[in-house]
């Protein structure tokens, strides 16, 4: 059987043939560089050859052809396996044979190339979790851990395992089954339950919308969105269980951005990413409410009590302060940050109490959600202070508690925004071609008995 000696991979392809010549046999070193060519009816390989001393000319369309039918008589004939070579050096193939053996080196000066881009690429034969395995340099049990329960695996790890499967196409077994039919029927829904309570009420939006349409619901709680990755949001893309996603607000990188736009029909909600349907809330328009019933009462120096948050991006806390500052000026309002927890408003009233300038200056807090803002009044009566007479206090979300205290917020259309996101998915999956703009919903101020016009 004849081959070539060397095949050299090389993606992106290079703006001209390089190491151009002859096909050689493997005892001249001679080594094989790739290119894509606009006609390729196979989208896969074109490869040039060269000796040591010949250089320059393209290759011929027999050589091509000769290096593409020797490639898959050898994965055809079963004796083509791998036998060394690490991501690093490049994945080396070889055939056994009576007489010697036929090395394939993968070698990259951009990108490494293994057996699955062979497999994939040339013979067409569907990637599998032993490719995923090979290509992200981990056992199989760790890729199945990665897909099926992300939380107990390390993050670059994960990272490492679902990069793999994105570069390979990676579908998993069950879903390439049902994507032959009409669809799993089963949707999934992420979010901070246990860390947001509020999100609650918009998973009851959804589950009110589905109905007994007969679509499953899987939902899955992810860690504080504000301090870690969520790796369950990252692998489900890569799994294949559901026909779509709803992210009732958790923020993302690109990477998993990317991986959603490109495999899995997504509706975000309260969060954005290009080409991602978006629905919202407008929070900077809350913002200005709160900032004119404040002004209308007379404050003109304002705390706002933000929680940290890792993601620098537009989030709802941080929409508000800027529409609160629209009304009342950048110096007017003060942002405060502490960290997360029950305790976040009590702390960022210590904080403020505590500095002599601010004390003697500010005239109302605002809460960057309900909570926040019930522990901010809980401390100023704490230590002596009436609300609202010496300090106005204001929160975010209308949640429950927030009627029950007679805290004055803004009430966000939360079980609204379930179904719209529904909808919008629905319409998705029916037809992945349909225009689904983003959406915006507005929020409402509610006055109860947390503030006051400003005492003279």
């Amino acid at each position: 059987m004849s081959g070539p000696s060397n095949v050299l991979c090389h993606q992106p392809p290079p703006k001209r043939w390089t190491n151009a010549g002859t096909l050689s046999p493997s005892g001249s070193g001679g080594r094989y560089t790739r290119t894509r060519t606009p006609r390729d009816p196979y989208g896969t390989v074109a490869s040039s050859t060269r000796t040591a001393a010949s250089r320059g000319s393209a290759p011929t369309s027999s050589a091509i052809a000769a290096t593409y039918a020797a490639f898959i008589r050898l994965r055809r004939s079963g004796t083509l396996r791998p036998v060394s070579g690490g991501r690093n050096e490049g994945a080396v193939w070889s055939q056994s044979r009576m007489t010697g053996s036929i090395g394939m080196s993968l070698l990259n000066e951009s990108k490494h190339f293994d057996s699955a881009d062979i497999i994939g690429a040339m013979t067409g034969r569907e990637v599998t979790i032993y490719d995923v395995a090979q290509r992200a340099q981990v056992s199989i049990s760790t890729v199945s851990l990665a897909l099926n329960q992300p939380g107990r695996v390390k993050q670059p790890t994960l990272d490492r395992v679902l990069t793999a499967a994105d570069e390979l196409g990676f579908i998993p077994k069950v879903r390439a089954v049902m994507q032959a039919r009409r669809g799993l029927g089963r949707i999934a829904a992420v979010a901070p339950f246990s860390s947001y309570p509020s999100f609650s009420r918009r998973l009851a939006g959804v589950m009110a919308e589905l109905g007994d349409s007969g679509t499953q619901l899987l939902v899955s709680d992810c860690e504080d969105i504000a301090v870690a990755d969520s790796p369950v949001l990252a692998s489900i893309p890569v799994r294949g269980h559901v026909d779509g996603l709803l992210n009732l607000g958790v923020p993302m990188d690109e990477k998993i951005g990317e991986r959603l736009k490109n495999r899995l029909p997504t509706i975000l909600l309260d969060v954005r990413y290009p080409g991602l349907p978006t629905i919202g809330v407008d929070f900077r328009e809350g913002g200005r409410q709160i900032g004119r019933h404040l002004h209308e009462f007379g404050h003109r120096s304002i705390i706002f009590v933000k929680e940290v948050e890792r993601y620098q991006f537009d989030s709802p806390p941080n929409l508000t302060l800027a529409g609160l500052r629209d009304v009342l000026g950048i110096e007017a309002v003060h942002e405060v940050i502490v960290a997360r927890g029950t305790n976040a408003g009590r702390e960022g009233v210590a904080a403020v109490l505590g500095d002599a300038d601010l004390a003697g200056l500010v005239t109302a807090f605002v809460g960057s959600r309900d909570l926040v803002a019930i522990g901010a009044a809980t401390e100023l009566r704490r230590r002596g202070l009436d609300v609202p007479g010496d300090f106005s206090v204001v929160g975010v979300d209308d949640d429950p508690v927030a009627e029950a205290l007679g805290l004055t917020t803004l009430r966000h259309p939360y079980e609204e925004s379930g179904r719209l996101a529904v909808r919008a998915l629905r319409t998705l999956l029916e037809d992945p071609a349909a225009p689904v703009g983003d959406q915006r919903l507005g929020l409402e101020l509610i006055p109860r008995e947390t503030t006051a016009p400003v005492s003279p």
